[in-house]
């Protein structure tokens, strides 16, 4: 600490600079007298960056009251980097002189102004930022204010005159529930899919009859991540209504869209015969495993499943195979222990992912041996997605029985070995200790 202090009289302005932003970003809250001196320096750089230390360091009187006067500052850098310190420091002194600045001439420093008033959150700045709304070039830094606040009148204003992108964000921000149900209504029918999308999200948290009739409308939609996010927002509602509505859903031109009518009939409660159909005739194979996965959710479905696993070959047997897994049923088990040694990735993923929902005390003495051998040497595969399954279906499959002592030992040495972050947070996830 002594030596940065001591840089801040260094005759090199660069170095004063650097030793003002280190105390900042380092946290030494003793350096803030020395910070604040430093703000009357004579190089714009340095006040600029003592500003910025200022913010990071505990909210102080004291720092408050230094930093207010550079927001009249000669530099707009000062000014910019002053306004974004007190924004930080959240005293609610800055409002009024942060209001001034949002007629500043340089854009920069308008943007941080209203990034600071909307961290504040103070009423009159606020009311302030209401009336900036035609400041077009700060139109998205109002939108993350407007939002932080829950300002969802003046979002609101933000929607109907904004651009494409103004109108998503502003849209997002809006609380939704019943007061803001028009808006959200009007949305759906917006030329932009992005907005539509979002409206969607809104309509499925807010659960009214005019909220959901609303979102079958958008199982029509042009964009397919529309109809997804409808679907998505049905499951979340319960509209098990919806269901009729869905099934031409199962033949829709986009594979991500079967994909989700797979998921979406499933959770709710839908006719598993009808997922089975589209499964047998679906040729894109990420669409086909989702499928499958979503057969997996009915245990009652597994006399169908299991004819249907008997009467397949290739791929679709190991998918079939992995559904009766996904419902903890073992019929495919010599399947998707082939499966988890393919040549492929994803599908050693998936198989892994399967097998961790059938029961340990379904197994008999050599299953037991054959699956817990293959995970095994899944921990060494040369991809981490499949190391991860693994890890997670070993702790899964052996809590609770004979197993878990030697998997925890086992993982243990994983933890010593691996250097993929995904990995290890997979470990740290499970609690392996």
């Amino acid at each position: 600490m002594d030596e940065l202090l001591e840089g801040l009289k260094d005759a090199d302005p660069d170095n004063r600079a650097e030793c003002a932003r280190k105390l900042g970003i380092d946290g030494i809250h003793e350096a803030v007298p020395h910070l604040v001196r430093a703000l009357k320096d004579k190089e714009p750089l340095v006040r600029a960056n003592a500003a910025l230390a200022l913010g990071h360091l505990k909210p102080s009187r004291k720092s408050v009251e230094a930093l207010i006067p550079m927001l009249a500052d000669e530099e707009w850098m000062v000014r910019h980097d002053a306004s974004m310190a007190l924004g930080e420091l959240g005293d609610m002194h800055a409002v009024a002189p942060l209001v001034d600045l949002l007629s500043d001439p340089v854009l920069e420093v308008r943007m941080k102004a209203v990034d600071a008033l909307g961290k504040l959150g103070d009423e009159k700045g606020l009311q302030a930022l209401e009336k900036h709304v035609d400041d077009l070039e700060v139109l998205d830094e109002l939108v993350l204010a407007f939002s932080r606040n829950k300002c969802n009148h003046s979002l609101i204003k933000l929607y109907d005159m904004g651009s494409d992108d103004i109108r998503i964000k502003a849209i997002g921000g809006i609380e939704p529930d019943m007061a803001h149900e028009e808006v959200f209504l009007r949305a759906i029918k917006d030329d932009s899919w992005r907005v539509r999308e979002e409206a969607a999200k809104a309509l499925g948290v807010m659960n009214t009859e005019a909220s959901v009739k609303g979102l079958r409308k958008l199982l029509r939609d042009s964009s397919h991540y529309v109809v997804i996010q409808a679907l998505r927002a049905l499951v979340k509602v319960e509209d098990r209504d919806s269901l009729e509505k869905l099934e031409s859903l199962g033949e829709h031109p986009e594979s991500a869209v079967r994909g989700e009518w797979a998921r979406t009939t499933a959770a709710l409660g839908g006719d598993f015969r009808d997922i089975l159909d589209a499964f047998l005739y679906e040729n894109d194979s990420r669409t086909k495993w989702v499928m499958a996965e979503s057969m997996g959710e009915d245990t009652g479905f597994r006399d169908e499943l299991e004819g249907a696993y008997r009467d397949a070959v290739g791929d679709e047997k190991v998918l079939l195979a992995c559904s009766l897994a996904w419902s903890g049923d073992k019929t495919g088990l010599d399947d998707i222990l082939e499966a988890m040694v393919d040549m492929r990735w994803k599908v050693r993923q998936k198989a892994t992912e399967a097998v961790t929902n059938i029961q340990w005390d379904t197994l008999n003495k050599k299953e037991r041996k054959a699956l817990m051998r293959t995970m095994e040497g899944l921990l060494e595969d040369t991809d981490k997605w499949v190391r991860i399954a693994s890890i997670k279906a070993l702790w899964t499959i052996s809590r609770g029985n004979e197993e878990e002592g030697k998997v925890r030992d086992l993982l243990e040495k994983v933890k010593d070995s691996e250097m993929d972050p995904d990995v290890m947070e997979a470990l740290g996830y499970q609690n392996f200790k």
